[in-house]
């Protein structure tokens, strides 16, 4: 590695161009005014070699370096993955990076570059590809090329704690998201709601489905006579699987990071986002 350039063309002429030689330019993201956040990370040249991340903020007027900054947390490796893992906001900087292959790093920044804070959370092969700030913290769509699951969304706080799903409306049901999507300019989202259950460890730790296992339990299993009997039929376990599970599609004011319910139906779960041949949003 020598050297990676990034330039600006207006009307397919350049305007300016920049030189990096301690990184290899991997994307750039846009701020809401004419400057610009431009990210990579270091080629290593051996496994004994560290690859540090970086972030640049330019002018994107007349490309002049604002400031660097190289993301120091402790990581041999380090890399931002994608645009939307750097968000402008109106008073700080948070970047999401992946260090080591095994952690979700989440850093904030003011818009002098000075880091405000770190945290870090074990997510092991997973890797971020989208982020969405919500009114406390961030819905984050991660993906595993190892296992080709690119669908998986969590809710990261402000400390990097992850979490499968987070508590929901004014009567606290928890809510689980399958997919994420813009479309004609508004951020939809698809999953699916369970009453809260409370604690779930004598139930394997599966709070959606903790109530049902809960109810089966106290009503329909005997162990009197030291073997299980269960006289829970299918008809039943159905009836309770309709009432348990709601599928929701939301909508997200991205100003307020508010999520709005737009469809509910009851007894199903929320599926994949499309766009259909006619340009329609899918549900």
């Amino acid at each position: 590695f020598d050297y990676s350039v990034f330039e600006k063309y207006v009307d397919g002429k350049p305007v300016w161009s920049l030189k990096f030689t301690d990184f290899a330019v991997s994307g750039h993201r846009p701020t809401n005014g004419d400057n610009l956040f431009v990210f990579g990370s270091t080629p290593p040249l051996s496994e004994a070699e560290p690859s540090p991340a970086y972030i640049v903020y330019l002018n994107g007027t007349d490309g002049s370096v604002l400031w660097t900054l190289r993301l120091d947390n402790g990581f041999q490796r380090e890399y931002i993955n994608s645009i939307t893992s750097i968000l402008p906001l109106e008073e700080e900087i948070v970047v999401f990076s992946r260090g080591d292959d095994t952690y979700l790093g989440l850093t904030r920044l003011d818009y002098a570059g000075n880091v405000l804070s770190f945290h870090k959370s074990e997510i092991g092969s997973y890797v971020v590809w989208d982020v969405l700030p919500v009114e406390d913290g961030y819905l984050v769509q991660l993906g595993d090329a190892v296992t080709g699951e690119y669908t998986h969304i969590v809710k990261v706080g402000q400390d990097a704690s992850v979490s499968n799903a987070f508590v929901y409306g004014p009567d606290n049901t928890l809510c689980y998201l399958s997919s994420m999507m813009y479309y004609n300019g508004r951020m939809y989202l698809s999953g699916y709601t369970v009453p809260n259950p409370g604690e779930t460890e004598e139930y394997g730790g599966r709070e959606d489905v903790a109530d049902i296992f809960r109810h089966i339990s106290e009503n329909h299993i005997d162990i009197s006579d030291g073997e299980v009997k269960t006289d829970l039929t299918n008809e039943e376990l159905t009836r309770l699987l309709k009432e348990h599970f709601t599928a929701v599609l939301f909508v997200c004011d991205e100003e307020t990071g508010q999520l709005s319910p737009l469809h509910t139906v009851k007894g199903a779960l929320g599926g994949e986002l499309s766009i259909s041949n006619l340009g329609d949003l899918l549900w």
